[in-house]
């Protein structure tokens, strides 16, 4: 293991955006446990619409336009 010395601030700043990105990944996983419900209620067809809307917004590789565009706030 390599050790480095950063300033005091530096580690705060790196710490508290960890920590951000975890807590967002962790409201992620529990956005989706409650999407999943619904979709079973909802049944079949609004399940295939809602997969298709998914990949159109994250750009998924076999949807080959939207693919092409680039992705909103990426810029």
């Amino acid at each position: 293991m390599v050790y480095t010395h950063i300033p005091l601030s530096e580690f705060y700043e790196l710490d508290r955006k960890l920590k951000k990105k975890e807590k967002g990944k962790k409201r992620h996983k529990e956005g989706n446990k409650r999407n999943d419900k619904e979709k079973k209620k909802k049944g079949h067809k609004r399940e295939i619409k809602n997969e298709k809307e998914r990949n159109e917004k994250t750009g998924a590789q076999f949807f080959i336009l939207p693919a092409l565009k680039p992705r909103a706030g990426t810029s």
